[in-house]
């Protein structure tokens, strides 16, 4: 994973349906979508849900399920992305089995730690910055405690929460392996054009520390 994109229908220009942003974004390089749409109903879901399966095969990305895992696997999901009030992993993977990798939310060390022991594939933490997406989001995550989770879990660290293009490069000095972007890119006017930028950006500093570290 590099670049995760969580969708937001509620941030989309008039007259954009939400396939028509995924695949945007799928053009601009991300390389997994998360269905994130709390209002809608889980018909409204699985059915939206098979067609951004589609997509994402097409574009070779993945897609990625939030909350719900029975929308998850009628839509034969890559992934499921589970919150810390959301049912236990281990309930998760006893009706999946090991056919889908499981998500969790974190906040911190101890959580991510927890996460990692019970078997989540990755951990989305965050949040890294001050967001409005998120009402009910939690305090932002200090940088300490950032370079805490990457010291003691080795799964995928995924960031999340009010991140702009100009704090990409700290984020991939600190560990993260992949960023999740909401606003940035469903808000954007030019959803492919604000993708590939992130994309860019994600990319050169990998790169850029590779080298540092070789």
């Amino acid at each position: 994973m590099n670049l995760y994109a969580v969708t937001g229908s509620e941030l989309l220009a008039t007259g954009v349906s939400l396939q028509e942003s995924v695949q945007a974004a799928l053009k601009g390089g991300a390389d997994v979508i998360q269905l994130r749409e709390k209002h809608l109903n889980g018909n409204k879901l699985v059915a939206i849900g098979k067609e951004i399966k589609k997509l994402c095969q097409e574009y070779g990305a993945q897609l990625a399920i939030n909350d719900r895992v029975d929308v998850a696997i009628l839509c034969d999901a890559d992934m499921i992305h589970l919150g810390q009030d959301d049912i236990q992993i281990e309930d998760a993977q006893k009706l999946l089995g090991s056919t889908m990798h499981i998500g969790i939310s974190t906040h911190d060390a101890a959580e991510s730690k927890l996460a990692q022991s019970r078997g989540a594939s990755y951990v989305g933490l965050g949040p890294v910055f001050a967001t409005a997406t998120k009402p009910d989001a939690k305090a932002v995550i200090s940088r300490a405690e950032i370079l805490k989770v990457r010291q003691e879990v080795h799964i995928p660290i995924v960031a999340i929460g009010g991140i702009t293009l100009s704090s990409v490069d700290d984020l991939i000095d600190q560990g993260i392996d992949a960023l999740a972007i909401v606003s940035g890119i469903f808000a954007a006017q030019d959803i492919e054009q604000a993708t590939r930028a992130f994309r860019l950006a994600i990319d050169r500093a990998k790169e850029r520390k590779q080298t540092l570290t070789r």
